[in-house]
């Protein structure tokens, strides 16, 4: 098998419990594929790089082989490599993501009232998520 759907590659690759908790994640922007943010039905294939966050912590994984099947933890961990291992948020990263979440949850708000906050939000993931 060449390519899959990646949240059943997350599934098996035992990066999330289920694939219905690695949709949930690659929705809300926690998982991204070679730096951009991706849709669940997206396709990968070996080589791809994955950037992973859970919790307050990111890993970078470079996708070495592609299965359906459902493998042992042992097994599963062969699937891909760690490039940049479980990297800590720093305390001032932190407090800055804080209050960018609230200010775009303010903006959420009233977005029915001023249409224009939409560029604002954007504005604020790029500086939030680097995109």
């Amino acid at each position: 098998m060449e390519e899959l759907r990646i949240d059943k590659w997350l599934k098996v690759a035992r990066i999330f419990k289920s694939r219905n908790e690695a949709v949930e994640a690659i929705e809300a922007g926690h998982v991204k594929l070679n730096g951009e943010r991706t849709k669940p039905a997206k396709n990968v294939k070996a080589g791809d790089v994955l950037t992973v966050r859970k919790g307050q912590k990111y890993s970078e994984l470079k996708i070495k082989e592609i299965t359906t099947k459902s493998l042992s933890a042992k097994l599963a961990r062969e699937l891909y490599e760690i490039i940049g291992g479980n990297q800590e948020i720093s305390e001032e990263l932190k407090e800055m993501i804080k209050i960018i979440e609230k200010q775009e949850r303010e903006n959420r708000k009233g977005w029915k009232d001023a249409k224009e906050n939409k560029k604002k939000r954007r504005e604020m993931s790029k500086f939030k998520y680097g995109e």
